[in-house]
């Protein structure tokens, strides 16, 4: 027989639901993509690489916000 129990959409006082783990994990993956567009455009300077993830820069900001949002409701 299984130990593990099929994982519930929501919270339970034993573990975290799918729910949640889905936006910690997006916002841990949205904040890395963060850090990452800064330091290639840190390594490369002007490309258009760089210009491309710097426009990137605010949406994924703006997704975070809502992420976070969403995450402490």
């Amino acid at each position: 027989m299984s130990d593990f129990a099929p994982v519930s959409w929501q919270d339970t006082p034993q573990r975290y639901g799918k729910t949640t783990c889905v936006l910690h994990w997006g916002i841990a993956a949205l904040i890395i993509l963060q850090f990452f567009c800064m330091v290639v455009k840190l390594v490369l300077g002007k490309h258009p690489v760089t210009a491309f993830l710097v426009g990137t820069h605010a949406p994924v900001g703006t997704a975070l916000f809502v992420l976070i949002v969403l995450r402490l409701i």
